[in-house]
């Protein structure tokens, strides 16, 4: 009797055993990361995998009214310094069962769940974990398991934001997503909408209106003068030639951009190359040196007939645009960096490159209109030799852009400040007075001599007012060390992120950063500069710090060396938005510990 009661009771409790397994293994969950580590002070997007056993079903998060059901739930323990929230439930599907008159809203199958990992500023450095549980009743169809409930240990590392890191498990996190942090810059700008065509034409006409940043400046007087010279050339055909300059032009900012958003990298990055810069330097001022016949003088017949082919045919005009757009690749403001921000999230190559050589489209589009009319130059209702003079011109005006493309390498400050003033000098006294075309017609001479005055005085009050102009913010360069000293002052910090060839920085130095109000309060910040001409380690960690994607960016941080991130500038700022913004600063309560 008494061997029977144990058999029994052995085969009881493996019964119960084997219940519990099956019950058990019901459910299982994985933690899935964004990041292989996180920094102190931002949000991050994490999952959850729920795998749900073949033949059961999870009830929904939330129980309608009247239904007797145990909904799915997560949560989470606090842990010091980091806490998990903002769950996003996927949609659940309506199934009817057996037990229910109406259906019941489950998932089946496989479940991703996410959420927003907050990682506060003073979270400790080292590996972390919080504890959380999910809770839920598992159906089939004809009967329900008791509840059951699961726990989640989510271990990670937090380091600091000097520390590089690498984004994984992109499949998951594909969905373009903004944490809703007020530490978050907030993207403005680029939305994109639920119809693939009014996604695209938002993006067209986001590219018109950088037509009207300054960053696009140094590409008008190339496109004028390299159509104008070609114009007797271009006949009948300006129209190809203007839509293959603005298809090369599209093209390379397009792939730039794409690499940029996919890599986390900076927009503009290739400008800090001294090779890029030389080699489109190069470029340009051999096609300014060929509209002044130097190849017909100069150079073996083997290569005239190649210069010939490569900047007179339709080629010439493809390659130019696909030269240029390395100079128009680093247009930024709100709603590029918005795009960048979202071909970032998707991770999708291709949607990346047709949103931005749809943008590059709109960009380009003015600028092959200006090429067009630029190549009916030679339809002017004047004589022909005329062009011959007007060719040089145009060939002086694309030494001169040479010149401001290889600016940032020179190392001496005078003549980087004098460069641009010395070729036009050079500029007006060959145009204005040594040229000898139609030197008969005693109008044209007329002409020749008094633009080539005007230009020579032009240079002239541009040498002196460059030489003499008035002292705007003196910022004190970047260096290792720099923002703990800045810090110990207890001063708010200005770090202006800059660089030699990017135009609304140039444009800032000229006006913001030397209008009265911007300098009465200057000297209540500790002004801070980063030059990204040519980026070091150090400068390259800060870039990754304050997760900079293009220039001008300009960052705000408090005493305690926090970011106020609302007043984060990306695009030029006129003097007065520069001075409210610092006012604001200036305004802001301390900040209280742990926030």
């Amino acid at each position: 009797m008494q061997r029977l009661l144990t058999i029994l009771s052995v085969l009881v409790v493996i019964g119960l055993g084997g219940a519990c397994f099956a019950y058990g293994s019901a459910v299982s969950v994985e933690v899935i990361h964004s990041y292989d580590r996180y920094c102190q002070g931002k949000d991050y997007e994490i999952a959850f995998k729920v795998k749900i056993k073949k033949g059961l079903f999870l009830h929904g998060p939330a129980a309608k009214p009247g239904e007797m059901i145990i909904p799915t739930r997560l949560s989470f323990s606090p842990s010091s310094g980091a806490t998990i929230k903002g769950l996003r439930f996927p949609k659940t599907k309506e199934v009817r069962f057996d037990y229910s008159d109406k259906p019941v809203e489950v998932y089946e199958g496989q479940v991703i769940i996410k959420a927003t990992l907050h990682i506060g500023p003073d979270a400790g450095l080292g590996q972390h974990k919080i504890q959380g549980v999910l809770s839920y009743q598992a159906c089939a169809q004809d009967s329900c398991l008791p509840p059951h409930r699961v726990p989640i240990n989510v271990k990670f590392d937090v380091v600091d934001r000097d520390t590089p890191q690498r984004r994984i498990n992109l499949a998951y996190f594909s969905t373009p997503y903004q944490v809703p942090s007020p530490k978050t810059v907030e993207v403005r700008g680029f939305k994109p909408h639920g119809a693939l065509w009014l996604t695209l034409l938002g993006l067209f006409f986001g590219g018109l209106a950088l037509n009207l940043t300054p960053c696009i400046y140094p590409l008008i007087p190339i496109t004028v003068s390299f159509f104008g010279a070609r114009s007797q050339k271009l006949k009948g055909k300006r129209f190809i030639h203007g839509a293959l300059y603005m298809a090369g032009l599209s093209i390379t900012n397009s792939t730039l951009g794409v690499s940029a958003a996919l890599t986390g990298g900076m927009l503009g990055a290739a400008l800090q190359n001294p090779i890029v810069l030389i080699v489109v330097s190069v470029i340009i001022l051999a096609m300014g040196l060929s509209f002044f016949g130097l190849w017909e003088i100069r150079l073996p017949g083997g290569i005239v007939n190649l210069a010939s082919r490569g900047f007179g045919g339709f080629f010439g005009s493809f390659f130019m645009g696909l030269t240029l757009g390395v100079v128009a690749a680093p247009c930024l403001g709100p709603f590029v960096l918005g795009l960048l921000t979202y071909v970032g999230q998707k991770g999708d190559a291709f949607i990346g490159f047709l949103y931005f050589f749809v943008l590059s489209i709109g960009l380009g589009l003015p600028l092959c209109f200006l090429a067009i009319f630029s190549g009916a130059v030679d339809r002017l209702p004047m004589s022909g030799n005329w062009l011959v003079w007007i060719k040089k011109c145009f060939g002086w005006v694309l030494v001169a852009m040479a010149v401001f493309m290889i600016r940032p390498l020179i190392p001496i400050q005078f003549l980087k400040t004098l460069a641009i003033p010395a070729v036009l000098m050079a500029a007006a006294i060959h145009v204005g007075f040594l040229d000898r075309t139609s030197a008969n017609s005693r109008h044209f001479r007329f002409v020749k001599t008094l633009l080539g005055a005007v230009v020579l005085a032009t240079a002239l009050v541009t040498a002196y007012a460059s030489w003499h102009a008035e002292e705007g913010i003196k910022w004190i360069p970047y260096r290792q060390g720099l923002l703990q000293e800045a810090k110990a002052e207890r001063k708010p910090v200005i770090i202006d992120f800059y660089a030699d060839w990017c135009g609304p920085c140039r444009e800032m130095d000229k006006t913001t950063f030397r209008d009265q109000r911007v300098k009465a309060l200057i000297g209540k910040f500790f002004p801070i500069r980063v030059d990204l001409t040519k980026q070091s380690p150090e400068t390259k960690k800060l870039v990754q710090r304050f997760n900079v994607r293009g220039v001008p960016t300009v960052v705000f941080l408090r005493p305690d060396g926090t970011e106020v991130s609302s007043l984060r500038i990306q695009a030029y700022a006129p003097p007065y938005t520069f001075a409210s913004k610092m006012a604001e600063v200036l305004t802001l309560p301390p900040r209280a510990k742990g926030t």
